[in-house]
């Protein structure tokens, strides 16, 4: 990206505000998840969590657009200084806070993060049925986005490994056993390589 813009700080900002704006895409299916889940009296361990992480998330965003707040963190400052990246971390900052006066364009951007996260849960739910998976489609709303949140962590490559350990373990709970979960999550990543494999070819193309 920075090769195209010739500005590597705004370029890894975009992806900062990507991952952001995909996370609340995330927790907002999640919230609908957990509405549709007491509607039809589901019970399972995994609703706690979202809720843990819908308030984390909340309490994040509150920090963030608390800029009084934010100057009581002197100890950020120096960890900054020291580490030379107070302008990077600047700029980071601002460029986040500044969707706070652009409110029309951010909730534009949670809207298609959300429409992209409920296709991804479509995706897998219809991969799960042709592989002979018959599981109610809200777990898969439920299960999904807790499994993305884990795969956005910056510790696997594509998340390669924590995907299948999420999978198995999300399924477990309704019986599925290890093998079809496991299935399930390697056929769904067979779909993202091979996506991105095709914007590989005509990204080189161009």
């Amino acid at each position: 990206m920075s090769r195209e813009s010739d500005n590597k700080t705004m370029s890894y900002i975009s992806v900062i505000i990507d991952r952001l704006s995909g996370l609340l895409g995330l927790l907002i299916n999640s919230i609908i998840a957990v509405f549709l889940a007491y509607q039809f009296g589901i019970k399972t361990k995994a609703i706690n969590l979202i809720l843990i992480l819908l308030f984390l998330s909340l309490f994040s965003l509150w920090l963030i657009y608390n800029r009084e707040l934010w100057s009581r963190f002197k100890l950020l400052h120096v960890i900054f200084v020291r580490l030379k990246i107070e302008e990077v971390a600047k700029k980071i900052y601002e460029a986040i806070y500044a969707y706070k006066n652009k409110k029309k364009l951010a909730i534009y951007l949670i809207f298609l993060s959300f429409v992209f996260q409920f296709i991804t849960v479509v995706v897998n739910y219809l991969v799960a049925l042709a592989l002979g998976v018959n599981v109610p489609f809200v777990y898969f709303w439920i299960f999904i986005p807790l499994i993305c949140l884990v795969t956005m962590l910056p510790i696997s490559i594509n998340g390669i490994g924590l995907r299948d350990i999420s999978y198995i373990t999300c399924f477990a709970t309704l019986g599925i056993p290890a093998a079809s979960a496991f299935a399930i999550s390697l056929a769904v990543l067979s779909i993202v390589i091979g996506m991105g494999l095709i914007g590989g070819l005509v990204y080189a193309a161009e």
